[in-house]
């Protein structure tokens, strides 16, 4: 088990509760010598900052769940200074989904539909106060057509294109996005490419959706991509970011390197 902010009041209880229980702790902390004192020593304790890649990276290999807790304390005046900062230090430190919904407002998407998993309250409100529509997923185990066919259903049939974007996707450069929509298509779909391998998101035209929400696609859009190959248009793009997602420490790594 891994906790961030584990030297906060919700922490020390936390990681009491997880020894006592027989679980094995790894708190990280920007105070190695402050933190240490504050637990016994079956409570491994290593720095970390959030915003660079460093050897704290190395800790996400190593345990089965991530409680994050870290963020300014609320035990201070509430002046719209200090409730900035409260803010940032909890969303700001989640930027991934931002990312993606500042993208699509940077090149004028005006409908963004946001499918999440049940009780996912940071995201929905992240998505809400970028302007977003947001519907739950009830059964987010399923494939992640399950939560394209969701999101594509939320939105206007009348829409010439739209795009289909993982949030694990979030390094896409806005130019990305303007070359892919120089080439929409209500007929036809346009995927971005670097290097000849294709990426994220995909542009989809309109006459593409009724496929995707009734043809059986075992293997997601790549099926239909295949089955529908004179409707796909490839977008050459210098941007390694459609190929990045998050799915492991090292993906993360590369990420804060890509993003310096």
């Amino acid at each position: 088990m891994l906790i961030t902010g584990g030297s906060g009041f919700i922490g020390r209880r936390l990681t009491a509760e997880l020894l006592d229980r027989g679980d094995r702790v790894t708190v990280l902390t920007r105070n190695v010598e402050k933190t240490a004192r504050l637990f016994p020593r079956a409570v491994r304790v290593a720095s970390w900052n959030p915003k660079a890649a460093g050897p704290w990276c190395e800790e996400l290999e190593v345990v089965d769940t991530v409680v994050h807790l870290a963020g300014e304390s609320v035990i201070q005046r509430w002046t719209d200074e200090n409730k900035k900062r409260m803010e940032e230090s909890r969303v700001g430190s989640t930027t991934v989904l931002e990312r993606v919904l500042a993208s699509l407002a940077a090149v004028g998407v005006a409908e963004i539909a946001v499918v999440v998993r049940p009780n996912a309250a940071a995201a929905r409100g992240i998505s809400e106060r970028a302007g977003a529509r947001v519907f739950e997923n009830p059964r987010p185990e399923d494939d992640l057509l399950s939560s394209i066919r969701l999101g594509l259903d939320a939105l206007d049939p009348a829409l010439e294109a739209v795009f289909v974007w993982p949030a694990d996707h979030p390094l896409v450069r806005t130019q990305t996005l303007e070359t892919l929509l120089r080439e929409a298509s209500r007929d036809r779909a346009v995927l971005p490419t670097w290097n000849g391998r294709r990426g994220h998101p995909a542009l989809v035209g309109a006459a593409l959706r009724r496929d995707i929400a009734t043809r059986p696609l075992p293997g997601g859009l790549r099926d239909l991509w295949r089955e529908r190959a004179e409707a796909v248009v490839e977008a050459p793009v210098e941007d390694e970011g459609i190929l990045l997602d998050l799915d492991t420490p090292e993906d993360y790594r590369r990420a804060l390197s890509l993003d310096r």
